[in-house]
């Protein structure tokens, strides 16, 4: 299991009305997961993050083969769809506009340019979050890019502050409530040695072994319980049979 959010991602009703206040041990495996989050982001990975964000990720070498044989209906030539390029920089070049563009290392004969943003360095590899694609003299160029880091890190703060919101009883999306619940139930299995955050790789050898815990029916409706008794309205969650996979 290379990631913890495929962990931490069942499917669980959303809560409202909630007043809970996590454990030390809940804080500190979400604080894991969105450290992994954020790494996976930057390395161009399907992420909740990304997901919330509506971005489609595009790695260049596979935006490479795509266009392999130029644009066609499956590809189109303008796309205006936020986008996640990702991929090991072959060179810095500059546009006929003087604006810094990084060309991926990609089979030809197709190039996948995209723009750099405003001060960014040079890096032999790069995630660029980008609002438009144009096929330009049959290369792929991505426009209106930022760096990866600076939206991820926008996008962990505003994951936080939902999963602040639920443990307070405001509104959330659906995901923000499962996650908060998952992260709870698995925090209840962990021992005292887990890890989180900073041993990642002890943090999810744990969190794997909770998942085969003889004792996972139990310690989930424990966990049910606990929200209940902070006073969370449980009524959508209990129409189904619940799940931590």
């Amino acid at each position: 299991m290379n990631r913890l959010i495929a962990l931490l991602c069942a499917v669980f009703p959303a809560l409202s009305s909630a007043a809970y206040t996590p454990t030390a041990t809940e804080t500190a495996v979400f604080e894991a997961v969105l450290r992994d989050e954020f790494n996976a982001f930057l390395e161009g990975g399907e992420t909740v993050i990304g997901n919330r964000l509506g971005l489609a990720r595009a790695p260049a070498v596979a935006v490479a083969l795509a266009y392999a044989n130029g644009a066609s209906s499956p590809y189109p030539a303008s796309v205006d769809n936020a986008l996640l390029i990702s991929g090991a920089v072959a060179s810095i070049e500059r546009d006929a506009r003087g604006k810094p563009m990084a060309a991926f290392a990609t089979p030809q004969p197709v190039t996948v340019r995209a723009e750099l943003p405003p001060g960014m360095p040079p890096a032999a590899s790069l995630t660029l979050v980008c609002a438009r694609m144009r096929v330009v003299d049959r290369s792929p160029t991505f426009l209106d890019c930022q760096d990866a880091a600076v939206v991820g890190r926008q996008a962990v703060a505003a994951l936080k502050a939902d999963v602040a919101n639920f443990y307070a009883g405001k509104p959330t999306e659906a995901s923000v409530s499962r996650m908060a619940i998952n992260v709870a139930f698995y925090a209840s299995q962990l021992p005292a040695g887990h890890g989180c955050p900073d041993e990642m790789a002890q943090c999810r050898r744990h969190i794997e072994a909770a998942i085969e815990s003889p004792s996972r029916s139990q310690a989930l409706r424990a966990t049910v319980r606990r929200f209940q008794d902070a006073g969370v309205d449980m009524s959508p969650y209990e129409g189904g049979a619940p799940a931590a996979d």
